[in-house]
C-alpha cells in the first residue's frame, strides 16, 4: 500500500432484532410494505481494531438539533425503490438521535433513498471494536415486496467534512484517534490523525421476508445430498452431485410461482490451495443444474467470490413429502482437500421468512459408488471393484506399507497377501495368468519356485515347463533350446547346474560317464562328456566334428570313423593334409618329437628314348642314426621334345630306400609315356624323408 493510499478501518453491520433463529444470513431488511414501529433495523457501528477509533464531535450545529443533507455524522444509501415509505422512518433513541431522509439523494449519480444520521448529545462518543460499539436503531423500516427477495447494496459513508482537517476545528463531525503500542509511544498517548482514512464502506445486504405473524419461523425443509456428498479433485473428473431437498413435514408448503425461489451458491477460489473454495470462477460457471419436472433452473451468475444458480417453480405448492432434486454436473475442481459449504436460499415463501441452509461438500481423491455403497474408488468416481484405485499412489515418501506403519520398500507386505479368484498384473490391466508381469523385473534377494527356503538368487524346486518357448528347469521332455536337469544356482556371479556350488560362471556336474552341456539342431547334436577319466567333446550324433578359428570356415574336420581333415572336410586317410605342412628338421628334446625330416629333394637324370625301365639313387644323410624312414613324393613332371612341364599320365613308378647309419639312399624305378603313349623325356621326381631317429618311441609304418 502507497503511503496515501486510504486505509479501512471501518465495520458497519445492519442487524435485526430478535432475528429469526436458524437464520444464516447477515445484514438482512425484510420486507413489509407497510412497516410498524416495532419493524425495527439496528445500525452497528464499529472499527476494525481499538489502534484506530472514531469520535464523533459535538457543536452548537449539533447539540440538540435536526438532521439535514448538511448536518449529520454519517449516512446509510439505499437503492431506489427498495425501501416501504421512507419517509415514515425514525430513530429509535430521539433524544440522541436525529434523522432525515431524501427520498432523491444527491450523494449519488444513481439517484437513491438516503438516511442522514446526526448524534445530537452533548458530549462526543467514541467507536471502537469492542467497548464502544455503537447501535442506532431505526424504526419503521421494511422493504418493498415488489421485486421479492433480492440482495442488494447499501452505501454507508461518514461526514467527511473534517475528515483530515485540524483536529480543534469545531466545524469538523467525525476525527479519527490512533492509539499507538507502547514500543512505539511508551507513554500511549492517542494521536489525532489527519491521515487519509476510507470514510465510507458498502455494505451487501439480503431483502428477505420476515414471516412476522404467520405462525412459523421456518418452513419444514430437509437438505441432503442423495449422493455422497464428496466430489474427486483430481483437476480432470467430472463430478455429479444430486441436491435433495424434502418437505419434511405434515402440511404442504405453499409456494408463489412469481417470487418464491431456491438459490445454490458455491464458494470460488482462484487459489486451489484454499480448502474453503470448491473450484475456480472459471470451474464454478462450467457447472450444469438441472432440476424436477415443475422448477426450473437458470444459469450460473459469479459475483467474483463464487457462483449461483436460481430456481424457481410453477407449482403452488410443495406436497409434503415432497422432493426437489437439484442435479449439479460437469463439476471439475483441482482445489485442497477439505471440506466446502454449499448454501442453499430459500426465498419468498408465503408466510415463511428467508433463510439459508447450508450442507457440506468434501473435496477428497477417494469416492464411494454402488447400490450399498461397498466400492471404494481413488481417482475415479465410478470404481468397478471394492477398491478400484487409478493414478498413483504416494504413501511414506513413495513407499506403501501392507500390514507395516513403517515400510521400508516400495511395497512392503507383512503378513499374508491372497488375491483370490483373479489375476495380478504388474504392469498389466488385463493379466493372463495368477502372476503376468509387462516390463522388467528385479529381484534383489532370492526367489524360490517350489521352495520356501531357496538357496541361491533362483531356486526352482519340482521343474519348471514353458511350452511354446520350451523351456524346462528340472523337467521330463521339455523339448527346448535351454534343458536343466537337476539342480540350477547362481552364486556370486556363478551359474551352477547339478551343483549349489559353482567355481566357474558356468559349472555343469554330473556323474561319471554323463553328458554334460549338449548343443542341438536339428539331427546334429554337439556335446561334452566325462569319463574312463578323460574329458570329451564331440558330435553325440553322427556328424563330423569341424574346428574353426577367426569366424571363418573349417579348418579341421573330424569324421565318424576317425578321418582327421586339415584343409579339407572329406578326409580320405587318418590324417589328410590338403596344403603344405612342415615338420622343422633337428633334434627337439627327447621323447618329446622323435621325427626329423629332409629338405625336398629333387632328381632328374633321365633323356629322351631312356625313360624305359629307369633308376635313379639319392643320398640323404640325417645328424643321427636312423631306425626307419618313409619317403614322400610330392610331385612327378616331365616334358616331351623340350615342351613345358607336365604331369606324367599312363606311366608307372616305384621308389624303394635303404638305411645305413645316418643315411637313407633313395631309388626311383620307372617307365614313363604321356596319354599318346609316346615315351617322355627330362622326367623328374620331387621327394623328401621323414626319419625316425634311433632310441625314440615312435616307428613309421608304410601303407
Amino acid at each position: 500500500m502507497a503511503a496515501d493510499d486510504p486505509i479501512d478501518i471501518n465495520n458497519v453491520t445492519l442487524t435485526i432484532p430478535a432475528q429469526v433463529q436458524g437464520q444464516f444470513l447477515t445484514n438482512l431488511v425484510y420486507i413489509d410494505d407497510q412497516p410498524q414501529a416495532t419493524d425495527t433495523i439496528e445500525v452497528r457501528l464499529a472499527t476494525l481494531d481499538d489502534k484506530n477509533t472514531v469520535q464523533l464531535q459535538t457543536s452548537a450545529a449539533t447539540q440538540g438539533q435536526k438532521a439535514s443533507s448538511t448536518n449529520y455524522h454519517f449516512y446509510l444509501l439505499f437503492s431506489s425503490g427498495s425501501l416501504a415509505a421512507p419517509e415514515g422512518i425514525t430513530a429509535g433513541d430521539t433524544a440522541s438521535w436525529s434523522l432525515y431522509v431524501d427520498p432523491q439523494s444527491k450523494e449519488s449519480a444513481n439517484g437513491g433513498i438516503c438516511v442522514y444520521v446526526l448524534y445530537t448529545g452533548q458530549s462526543p462518543i467514541v467507536v471502537d471494536s469492542a467497548a464502544h460499539v455503537q447501535v442506532v436503531a431505526l424504526q419503521n423500516f421494511g422493504a418493498t415486496s415488489t421485486n421479492g427477495a433480492r440482495p442488494d447494496v447499501v452505501q454507508f459513508s461518514w461526514n467527511d467534512q473534517g475528515w483530515v482537517d485540524d483536529a480543534s476545528d469545531p466545524s469538523n463531525y467525525v476525527r479519527v484517534v490512533s492509539h499507538p503500542d507502547s514500543a512505539a509511544d511508551p507513554g500511549n498517548a492517542p494521536i489525532i490523525q489527519t491521515m487519509n482514512y476510507l470514510p465510507s464502506e458498502t455494505l451487501n445486504v439480503n431483502i428477505v421476508t420476515s414471516g412476522t405473524g404467520q405462525g412459523a419461523q421456518t418452513p419444514t425443509l430437509y437438505v441432503s445430498f442423495e449422493t455422497p456428498n464428496i466430489v474427486i479433485n483430481d483437476g480432470t473428473t467430472q463430478n455429479s452431485l444430486i441436491l435433495r431437498i424434502v418437505n419434511l413435514g405434515l402440511a404442504d408448503i405453499p409456494l408463489d410461482p412469481k417470487t418464491t425461489q431456491f438459490v445454490v451458491y458455491l464458494d470460488g477460489s482462484q487459489s486451489t490451495g484454499d480448502r474453503w473454495a470448491l473450484a475456480t470462477q472459471a470451474q464454478l460457471e462450467a457447472i450444469k443444474a438441472s432440476v424436477t419436472s415443475g422448477f426450473t433452473a437458470g444459469n450460473a451468475r459469479a459475483d467474483g467470490t463464487g457462483a449461483s444458480w436460481t430456481i424457481t417453480t410453477t407449482n403452488t405448492v410443495l406436497k409434503a413429502r415432497g422432493v426437489l432434486e437439484i442435479t449439479l454436473s460437469n463439476l471439475v475442481t483441482g482445489h485442497a482437500t477439505g471440506g466446502t459449504p454449499l448454501q442453499l436460499r430459500y426465498l419468498s415463501i408465503p408466510g415463511f421468512p428467508d433463510g439459508l441452509i447450508p450442507v457440506q461438500i468434501q473435496k477428497l481423491p477417494m469416492h464411494y459408488t454402488g447400490d450399498l455403497l461397498d466400492k471404494v474408488g481413488i481417482g475415479t468416481k465410478s470404481s468397478q471393484t471394492a477398491l478400484d484405485v487409478r493414478g498413483h499412489t504416494l504413501v511414506n515418501e513413495g513407499y506403501v506399507g501392507i500390514g507395516t506403519t513403517t515400510p521400508q520398500a516400495s511395497l512392503d507386505v507383512h503378513g499374508n497377501a491372497i488375491v483370490t479368484g483373479g489375476n495380478v498384473g504388474i504392469g498389466k490391466v488385463t493379466p493372463q495368468a495368477p502372476l503376468d508381469v509387462s516390463g522388467n523385473a528385479l529381484i534383489s534377494m532370492k526367489l524360490g519356485i517350489g521352495t520356501t527356503s531357496p538357496a541361491a538368487s533362483l531356486d526352482v524346486h519340482g521343474g519348471a515347463l514353458f511350452n511354446g518357448g520350451n523351456v524346462g528347469i528340472g523337467t521330463t521332455s521339455p523339448q527346448a533350446p535351454l534343458d536343466l536337469r537337476g539342480n540350477a544356482l547362481v552364486n556370486g556371479g556363478n551359474v551352477g547346474i547339478g551343483t549349489t556350488n559353482p567355481a566357474y560362471p558356468l559349472t555343469v556336474q554330473t556323474s561319471d560317464g554323463q553328458y554334460g552341456i549338449a548343443h542341438k539342431a536339428g539331427a546334429i547334436e554337439l556335446a561334452t562328456w566325462v569319463g574312463e577319466n578323460m574329458g570329451w567333446i564331440g558330435t553325440k550324433s553322427n556328424h563330423n566334428l569341424a574346428f574353426f578359428a577367426g569366424g571363418g570356415a573349417a579348418q579341421m574336420t573330424l569324421t565318424p570313423d576317425g578321418k582327421v581333415g586339415i584343409g579339407t572336410t572329406t578326409p580320405a586317410a587318418t590324417l589328410d593334409v590338403n596344403g603344405a605342412f612342415r615338420l622343422a628338421p633337428g633334434q627337439p628334446a627327447t621323447g618329446l618329437f622323435p621325427f626329423q625330416i629332409s629338405k625336398v629333394q629333387r632328381t632328374n637324370t633321365f633323356q629322351a628314348g631312356s625313360s624305359n625301365n629307369w633308376s635313379s639313387n639319392v643320398d640323404v644323410t640325417f645328424s643321427q642314426p636312423v631306425a626307419t624312414a618313409l619317403v614322400v613324393t610330392t610331385e612327378v613332371h616331365a616334358n616331351y621334345n623340350g615342351g613345358a612341364d607336365h604331369d606324367v599320365q599312363n606311366s608307372s613308378y616305384n621308389v624303394s630306400w635303404t638305411i645305413s647309419g645316418n643315411t637313407v639312399t633313395v631309388q626311383y624305378h620307372a617307365n614313363f609315356f604321356d596319354k599318346t603313349g609316346h615315351s617322355m623325356e627330362n622326367v623328374y621326381f620331387s621327394f623328401c624323408v621323414l626319419a625316425v631317429l634311433e632310441g625314440a618311441a615312435a616307428s613309421i609304418t608304410p601303407q
